[in-house]
């Protein structure tokens, strides 16, 4: 059990939904069971700006709508609600929401059928909950008992269809979040263990979240890149048939990574077959310095060699850098396949550690939020391949350049000249992947 403690209860509701998120999209078909809270509303504001910048897909999802009052003349439901607070933003039609009924002549059936819509699903993945002023968990703050299971609660002169505690717990993860000096007081009597001032064990995913998060305001470009590197595949791995085609399984694990929608990759396979033999894509690197002595190594696929030359030539330039000879930083680089896999509560690292060695992975590095796994270039597609049937999604999976040593890079004016340097180099159409060998700030750094 994890506990985190944030200044003000914003910033507690934007980590429940990044939480709710990660997990979202390491499993789209996430089964989340979800309280009807108004404290919750923040948390489901971040989870609908996350969705409409297109961080998150709730297709495949299920949500259960954990409690609803009885139906009653001049009563609006928790339906109407959840449907302003969350459900409508969350591209309604797509996302499947179940909930108790709210009319039914038997409620013990109706309740038993709620019951077996969760075990049908599989059981909840996680559940987002709240806790009442009066340290009930949903409804369940009856004088006469607390009941396991889905059931009729009286609740201030309202009746009300409400999951149980029996029925919480089997949630595979709770997230329950808790504001205000009284909230804090009745957390501190209750829980036993460490307390965490921050989220420092979720700094990879917040980091690779804000990547994300940037990449996606220009989707279209990363988009447009990967399908160049489609069209290479295409070309040069044996077709558009995945199947017969190694490269192209790698760009496509590589275009998934990256939150490329299915419909998406299918459709560039299909325009990357059509321009296979009227497009002729180089795929070259340059070599050079930036600010702070940073070496950096960058990869191109162009379709005009002089044009892509000059560019490099004036970011490095405009930078105070100055290009290299071919192999003048290459060195100081491993050519690496790298897979990230996210850590859950859930994940064994000895199992993983054991699953990925066993799979022909040639080092394996757990960090507190992530694990790093590191394969030989020739072996990178089979090892992918194996951990994917093994059922592991990725963070991120390609072959890299990973470096061997790096410079700490801390004075606050370099800093910003070596971020603004590889933007400049990122967003260049024809650059697909940036490799330096910086340790810049941990909070600020994106690659």
């Amino acid at each position: 059990m994890s506990v985190l403690v944030f200044s003000d209860a914003q910033t507690a509701a934007a980590a429940a939904a990044t939480l709710l998120g990660g997990m979202l999209i390491e499993k789209p078909s996430l089964v989340l069971g979800v309280d009807c809270a108004q404290e919750l509303v923040p948390t489901f504001q971040s989870l609908r700006a996350m969705t409409a910048n297109g961080l998150l897909s709730w297709r495949k999802a299920t949500v259960f709508q954990l409690s609803e009052r009885v139906r009653a003349e001049g009563k609006p439901s928790l339906r109407s609600f959840m449907d302003e607070s969350l459900f409508l933003e969350l591209a309604w039609g797509e996302v499947k929401v179940i909930a108790p009924d709210d009319a039914s002549e038997n409620w013990a059936e109706s309740c038993h059928a709620f019951e077996d819509a969760i075990l049908q699903a599989g059981g909840m993945d996680v559940a987002l909950l709240t806790v009442g002023t009066d340290g009930s968990l949903l409804f369940n703050a009856s004088e006469e008992g607390i009941a396991p299971t889905t059931h009729v609660e009286l609740f201030r002169g309202d009746k009300i269809v409400t999951a149980g505690l029996s029925t919480l717990m089997s949630a595979k993860k709770l997230i329950v979040l808790m504001t205000g000096q009284a909230m804090a007081e009745t957390a501190r009597g209750a829980i036993r263990g460490a307390v965490r001032s921050d989220m420092s064990g979720h700094s990879k995913w917040a980091n690779i979240k804000n990547k994300k998060e940037k990449t996606d305001a220009a989707r279209g470009k990363i988009f447009t890149k990967i399908g160049r590197e489609l069209v290479i595949a295409v070309k040069e791995g044996g077709g558009p048939d995945p199947a017969n085609n190694s490269k192209l399984r790698d760009v496509i694990a590589k275009a998934k990574a990256a939150n490329m929608p299915n419909d998406n990759i299918n459709r560039s396979i299909k325009k990357a077959a059509g321009e296979a033999g009227s497009v002729n894509y180089e795929e070259i690197t340059y070599e050079g310095y930036g600010p702070g002595n940073l070496a950096v190594y960058v990869e191109i696929v162009t379709d005009n060699r002089n044009r892509i030359a000059a560019e490099m030539r004036h970011i490095f330039s405009k930078a105070g850098g100055n290009l290299g000879a071919t192999g003048s930083v290459a060195w100081m680089f491993d050519k690496k396949g790298q897979i990230i896999i996210e850590r859950t509560a859930l994940m064994d690292e000895d199992e993983v550690m054991m699953e990925a060695l066993d799979s022909g992975a040639e080092d394996f590095v757990p960090q507190d939020d992530v694990f790093e796994v590191y394969t030989a270039p020739s072996d990178f597609s089979a090892v992918r391949e194996a951990l994917e049937g093994k059922g592991y999604t990725f963070l991120k999976a390609e072959v890299a350049m990973i470096p061997q040593n790096t410079v700490d890079i801390s004075d606050p004016e370099t800093v910003e000249k070596v971020y603004r340097f590889l933007d400049n180099l990122e967003d260049n159409d024809d650059v697909q992947e940036v490799y330096h060998n910086g340790n810049l700030p941990e909070d600020d750094e994106e690659e």
